[in-house]
């Protein structure tokens, strides 16, 4: 019994964490609707493409129709194929996006909105993330704790930051590490050489008197050769 009610919660959190949800567009009642997207982040190597699922969870009332809009950041280099649609009642609600990276495109993380216009009732909008990656195999991304860090005024916190290499990556990796006022990073910047384990252990401290709340910690990958990468991650500082 025990092992049955172990793998049906095991079943149940990877289901949950296949998808992301939006809030509830729609009217009140059973009449409302969300927008759903993949909760990982999608990669996407330059000049190439991915197709990703993206779709609406109707509730028991909700007979709709949903006009579907994408919309990257501003120089993202992303074209999407759909860039809108809409999907009508009777339909089963999802739609292939297939995703389109410049040969140019940034190497870094962009966040791509959905957003969900009901015939009538408010919209709902959520993000997820599509990675660009460079071209070929030699190639590196960077990694970051994917839950915010919370460190206590005053106080001291370790976390880890490495490089995943693709095969025949070859290259060493310059980290700098850029932090906001009241957060000091130790060390700012680490260089990872071909052969390194890849791993750099970063001692983020915070100030007696640093703001509380969410902080942004960008975290920049240079090569010797090619486009850098940047990512960012979080840290929460709490009083003591």
């Amino acid at each position: 019994m025990k092992k049955a009610l172990v793998v049906a919660l095991i079943t149940t959190v990877a289901f949950m964490g296949c998808n992301k949800k939006s809030e509830e567009g729609g009217r009140a009642g059973n009449d409302t609707f969300k927008v759903v997207v993949p909760a990982m982040s999608t990669a996407v190597k330059q000049g190439e493409f991915q197709n990703v699922k993206v779709s609406i969870e109707r509730g028991a009332g909700f007979q709709q129709a949903v006009k579907l809009e994408m919309k990257a950041p501003a120089g993202a280099g992303l074209q999407f194929d759909p860039s809108s649609t809409t999907i009508k009642p009777g339909d089963n609600g999802e739609v292939q996006l297939k995703i389109t990276a410049a040969k140019d495109a940034p190497i870094t993380d962009q966040k791509i909105l959905i957003k969900g216009t009901p015939d009538k009732g408010d919209s709902a909008e959520v993000e997820f993330t599509v990675t660009v990656k460079a071209a070929g195999n030699d190639t590196f991304k960077l990694a970051v704790p994917l839950l915010a860090t919370a460190v206590k005024q005053g106080e001291v916190q370790t976390i880890k930051v490495s490089i995943d290499r693709d095969n025949g990556y070859q290259q060493a990796v310059k980290l700098e590490v850029k932090a906001p006022t009241g957060l000091k990073i130790d060390p700012e910047s680490a260089t990872i050489k071909p052969g390194d384990k890849g791993e750099v252990q970063l001692t983020i401290t915070a100030a007696k008197d640093a703001p509380l709340g969410d902080q942004k910690v960008i975290i920049k990958g240079t090569p010797d050769k090619g486009q850098t990468m940047e990512k960012e991650y979080t840290i929460t500082v709490k009083a003591p």
